[in-house]
């Protein structure tokens, strides 16, 4: 109301978002630096003993080549940033159902953050760099699914943050010839937000593809193939700085040749997305 009315209700400064939208002090960044390195080791290395990760058969496709205790990694020729492979991620009847829900809530042409408008939040705009159809499992009856909701708190689990940090899981469906070209996932306005940037990426295979659709990281020289259940962890920010962007995790979404190729999205944010979202502050 007060941004609806703002001129006679004299709340002008409510119609730019840095105005509406502060950051609470007690809403802080949930990583500091060597957090995400202590995260990657814990599920690659199992360097905290808990041996938590096996169950996903984590495998390093692309990592730092020195550990956090000043040791290289065994056959690491390449120094790169942390790309993780989790096999068995969901379960099969997980997957078909978070299609299923998909294909019933129906998909729309997937868009990007466009530019800024004048009230410094962003339009979001369609382009032939993207031409992959999505839906958004943010309404009760997707997230609060007796098989989706396990895979949630699943994404939690595993990236040690809390479900508020996680933006609501969006759905995906690539049609033969479709693609996502080249692209990051770091969004540089929302350092200055409540939900504070995107710092992990977590994707999910929903089913195998029948010929690409691979998951290509250009700059490293890594495809990965679509598997039914496994997911790939990437992060989206630097291990001594981690709400800057990490510009070697460009990525793409290779065009599909034969079938359909289903998968889901976790961005996972350094705040409290969830909370941010309610009050349109993203």
């Amino acid at each position: 109301m007060r941004t609806n009315c703002a001129p006679a209700c004299r709340t002008c400064d409510l119609l730019d978002i840095r105005h509406r939208c502060p950051t609470d002090p007690d809403n802080t960044c949930i990583w500091e630096p060597g957090d995400l390195n202590t995260l990657f080791e814990a599920i690659v290395d199992d360097a905290d003993g808990s041996g938590g990760y096996e169950r996903y058969n984590p495998a390093a496709l692309s990592r730092p080549k020195q550990k956090q205790d000043g040791t290289l990694a065994a056959g690491v020729e390449r120094d790169g940033p942390w790309v993780v492979l989790l096999e068995n991620f969901v379960q099969e009847d997980e997957a078909d159902r978070l299609v299923e829900l998909g294909k019933r809530q129906g998909y729309d042409r997937s868009a990007d953050v466009g530019k800024e408008k004048p009230d410094g939040s962003h339009d979001s705009a369609v382009s032939d760099s993207r031409t992959s159809h999505n839906t958004w499992c943010q309404e009760s009856s997707c997230f609060e699914d007796p098989l989706v909701a396990p895979v949630i708190e699943r994404v939690a689990n595993v990236s040690r943050t809390g479900v508020a940090n996680s933006e609501y899981l969006q759905l995906l469906q690539y049609e033969p010839g479709q693609y996502y070209r080249q692209h990051h996932d770091y969004i540089p306005h929302h350092q200055d937000l409540p939900c504070g940037v995107r710092i992990l990426t977590l994707f999910i295979y929903l089913n195998d593809v029948e010929e690409g659709g691979g998951t290509r990281f250009p700059l490293l020289d890594l495809t990965v193939q679509p598997k039914k259940g496994s997911a790939v962890l990437w992060p989206s920010v630097l291990d001594q700085s981690p709400e800057s962007k990490d510009g070697r995790t460009d990525h793409e979404a290779l065009p599909v040749l034969k079938g359909i190729k289903y998968g889901a999205n976790a961005w996972i944010h350094s705040r409290d997305f969830k909370a941010a979202f309610a009050i349109r502050c993203i």
